[in-house]
């Protein structure tokens, strides 16, 4: 009951803010948009001890995290997908690189990122310089180098708002990755990686 309380109210500030903003549909915006981001990009990476043993008794009660930080380096490709409404899906690539240090010994995190996001841009204001664009949608993440664990592939989970100026950009997201960055033990470990970012929309 509770998700669907959350759900009717997201829609109706949605709704609410929609017609409060005007919509970004200037024949530039709705030809579509590039746009080039630098991000600060901290990965959380969390082991889950989901069975153990000892003595016959099975206990499950083991968790630790990471932060290994980072940067990423991302280009995105806007297409405009309505006639009349600024909804966009978001496609490019990106490469982003982790490092954390324990017992002396170093872990890297080299992955490239293929987001397929789906975005509304409101354009607030009557001189439509200023933007806010939520989206969501997926990321398929394919480690270059994976020091933490082995896994190649990892789907995930992408979600966030962009804020624009003119063509300035500032914007925080988050990847939940729903795959496990290392598998085949007795730790399930997964990963999740933070955004916050500036670009350039040309």
């Amino acid at each position: 009951m509770n998700y669907i309380k959350f759900f009717v109210a997201a829609c109706a500030m949605t709704f609410a803010v929609n017609a409060s903003a005007e919509s970004d549909n200037t024949r530039s915006n709705l030809s579509g948009y590039n746009r080039i981001e630098l991000s600060y990009a901290p990965m959380f990476v969390g082991d889950v001890n989901t069975r153990s043993s000892y003595n016959g008794r099975i206990y499950t009660a083991m968790y630790s995290s990471y932060t290994l930080h980072g940067f990423s380096a991302d280009y995105t490709r806007g297409i405009h997908v309505t006639k009349n409404l600024p909804m966009f899906i978001e496609v490019g690539g990106g490469l982003q690189f982790n490092h954390t240090s324990f017992w002396n010994t170093g872990y890297n995190v080299l992955r490239l990122n293929v987001p397929a996001n789906f975005t509304y841009r409101f354009a607030v204001g009557s001189a439509k310089v200023w933007k806010i664009s939520p989206y969501t949608g997926f990321n398929f993440g394919f480690n270059l180098i994976n020091d933490w664990g082995d896994k190649v592939f990892q789907l995930g989970w992408n979600a966030g708002c962009n804020f624009t100026y003119k063509r300035l950009l500032l914007g925080v997201g988050y990847t939940l990755d729903f795959m496990p960055i290392v598998g085949g033990f007795s730790n399930d470990t997964y990963s999740g990686t933070l955004k916050v970012k500036v670009g350039f929309e040309f």
